[in-house]
């Protein structure tokens, strides 16, 4: 045939086979789709899912800290060079794009001497009211919330923030001159620093301004999540703050060895951005937190500084690790029966029309077809139902990942939408996995259609059980699943590697699913013969018995149909119960980090009626009386607070909630009855 005709030739023959090529790329199609609707799935969550564990920006991520620090000299340099060093040690590990922020805070603890406005002459000392000097733009954060009076500009003004009953019962409201002393070591007593007096042990600064700890503690401004950070590093909620070069004025002026003048301590403030943290690479971003440690801690010996570094901020990551790897192996639970249904049905599609396509390409052999010619023919045909595949594979898995990411619930799409990411990376697997399994079903399927004769294409074939049973799969998983549940009910009671058992624990219901499944497609056979028999020699379930020996005459349809409908709905089931079971592990995490009780205090425990009547209230489990005392106890500068509890053991044990390793028992009433004892804690 010349080139015009063969070409004509081949465009007939498939579209003669349309019905056999639509079948099949709707199969392969919808097999990709469910496939590329989980690794969209799955891929929405690599960037944005750290924040979405927190529920918030961690407000304490990454900290420098100097202590004894000696401004007596050189005030201005000292912010500047740190800034300095600190930007080297980034750029060394080449983490500027992945940092927002980094700023320094000078730090010196002090305290603020007020007068009572209600007895006049008679001062409170604020003992807990240190100074700190911020970066400018912490000011306009400030000057949003300010209660009264303006923000501090020259050397010796002060910002303070402090609570409303502080203010409204002190001479705070008057502005103007106060004293600020710092604590004295080994003073027995703060007000040790008082009678010192200034300037052995402090100084007057100008308080130009007021913010209440209120508004501090509740500001939503565009610095939100920096003021957020500032309680956690300020740890007070009594603080003066003023420009940064002022403090050192402060600290200059002091004159007593024992109120350790000119000196003075830093902390950096690194902030990163954590909607670039990749979920799926948590180690990786581990590794280079510490390598900004690390260059960091160079950067500073070098000049004769001795740092301490804190990195809460992987303590985080490793909790969100363990989170997210339990994601991800709940993702595999649901993507593993999706592709054992992808793969049923892509076969079964694909054998659907077999029969007839054999008949088909036989009549092309007899009317003068080379095989070369059919080969041809098939192979195209295979790349045409493939590449109308991936394109459908595209339509159907976006909106489905979309419509997924927006669930909150069976059946229920009220939740917030989130962009289904679409990457390369997906496009890849896609083609792979389109390839892969155009190559697997349909190789040897091609090559025995090029080389088919009449007999075998209308001849009848008696075919061999299945390869999963004539090897026993079905048992094989069956008794490997039973295995690994039994490893993980004992393990888990174990101090070895939690992920490991989360491993074997997804492992296990996966393979008891399919062994399961391919048990009950063994037995169906015989199942179906038994009542065949039992309808066809009673006169009244004959046409049971004549269904039934139909069914075992299509025995093979059969069985594959069987498959995809179980796998069908083990989805359908493993969908609704996976998720129920992953939001209760998230309750009970919640219960534990949080707490779940309703605390009433200053109740009489003479009785029961407070607590009768709370047990009454919809939705209360359990509630007990708790009795407490607490005891101080001082050595040297160092001041221990001790809480003695007094619980009923029997109802405690039921209010409360406990890791299983903390009480090494699984009866929490037998652990706490012990305390019925005379004299045991």
């Amino acid at each position: 045939m010349k080139f015009f005709e063969r070409t004509k030739f081949f465009s007939n023959m498939l579209l003669l086979n349309r019905r056999n090529t639509i079948v099949m790329f709707l199969g392969l199609g919808i097999s990709l789709a469910m496939i590329s609707e989980g690794l969209i799935f799955i891929y929405s969550f690599q960037y944005g899912a750290f924040v979405e564990f927190n529920k918030e920006i961690p407000p304490e991520q990454f900290t420098v800290k100097i202590s004894g620090v000696d401004v007596s000299v050189n005030k201005e340099m000292f912010f500047p060079f740190y800034n300095r060093l600190i930007d080297n040690a980034i750029k060394k590990t080449n983490l500027n794009t992945s940092i927002l922020r980094s700023e320094w805070v000078g730090r010196r603890d002090t305290m603020l001497y007020v007068d009572s406005k209600n007895n006049p002459g008679n001062g409170i000392l604020i003992t807990d009211c240190s100074m700190f000097s911020l970066p400018a733009d912490y000011f306009s954060a400030f000057e949003e919330i300010l209660y009264n009076g303006s923000l501090p500009y020259r050397s010796d003004e002060f910002l303070v923030v402090t609570s409303r009953n502080m203010v409204e019962s002190s001479n705070l409201t008057n502005l103007g001159v106060f004293p600020v002393f710092v604590p004295l070591l080994f003073a027995e007593s703060p007000y040790d620093s008082v009678e010192v007096g200034i300037p052995n042990a402090g100084a007057y600064v100008n308080i130009t301004g007021v913010v209440l700890s209120e508004d501090f503690l509740s500001y939503n401004g565009q610095l939100r999540n920096e003021m957020k950070s500032l309680k956690e590093y300020f740890g007070t909620y009594n603080f003066l703050i003023t420009r940064q070069s002022n403090i050192m004025n402060y600290v200059n002026q002091l004159v007593y060895p024992n109120a350790n003048p000119n000196h003075m301590s830093f902390f950096c403030r690194i902030a990163f951005d954590v909607d670039r943290i990749d979920a799926f690479n948590i180690k990786a971003e581990i590794a280079k937190l510490n390598q900004l440690g690390q260059e960091i801690s160079r950067e500073f010996q070098k000049e004769g500084y001795d740092v301490q570094i804190y990195i809460p901020l992987i303590e985080t990551l490793l909790d969100f690790r363990e989170e997210f790897i339990i994601f991800q192996l709940v993702g595999l639970l649901f993507t593993t029966p999706i592709i054992g249904m992808a793969l049923s049905l892509t076969n079964y599609s694909s054998n659907l029309m077999k029969k007839r396509q054999k008949r088909q390409i036989s009549s092309m052999i007899q009317r003068g077809s080379s095989r070369k010619e059919v080969l041809t023919v098939l192979i195209v045909q295979v790349i045409e139902f493939t590449v109308i595949a991936m394109l459908l594979c595209i339509l159907i898995g976006y909106p489905f990942a979309s419509l997924m990411l927006k669930s909150n619930g069976f059946l229920n799409f009220s939740g917030v939408s989130i962009f289904p990411a679409i990457n390369m990376i997906i496009f890849y697997i896609i083609i792979g996995t389109a390839m892969i399994f155009s190559i697997a079903l349909n190789t040897k399927r091609v090559w025995n259609l090029a080389n088919i004769d009449t007999q075998e294409a209308y001849g009848i074939k008696r075919e061999k059980p299945p390869f999963w049973q004539r090897t026993y799969v079905d048992i094989v998983l069956i008794i490997l699943g039973i295995a690994l549940w039994l490893v993980v009910k004992y393990h888990l009671n174990s101090s070895t590697n939690v992920a490991f058992a989360y491993g074997f624990g997804t492992t296990a219901p996966i393979c008891l699913i399919l062994g399961s499944i391919l048990l009950i497609t063994r037995l169906y056979p015989l199942f179906i013969n038994k009542l065949a028999k039992i309808g066809w020699n009673r006169e009244k379930l004959g046409i049971l018995g004549l269904s039934a020996k139909r069914s075992l005459r299509r025995k093979t349809s059969v069985i594959r149909t069987l498959i995809l409908v179980y796998i069908t709905f083990t989805l359908l089931i493993s969908s609704m119960s996976t998720i129920s079971s992953y939001r209760q592990f998230d309750k009970e995490q919640a219960y534990y980090k949080t707490g779940a009780d309703i605390l009433i205090r200053n109740v009489k425990v003479t009785n029961d009626n407070v607590k009768n009547r709370v047990l009454e209230v919809e939705g209360v489990e359990a509630g007990t009386y708790i009795r407490y005392t607490s005891q101080l106890y001082s050595f040297g500068s160092v001041l221990y607070s001790y809480i003695f509890l007094g619980v009923n053991p029997d109802e405690f044990a039921e209010i409360g909630f406990f890791e299983k390793h903390y009480i090494e028992t699984k009866d929490k009433n037998a652990f706490f009855s012990v305390l019925k004892e005379e004299n045991v804690t």
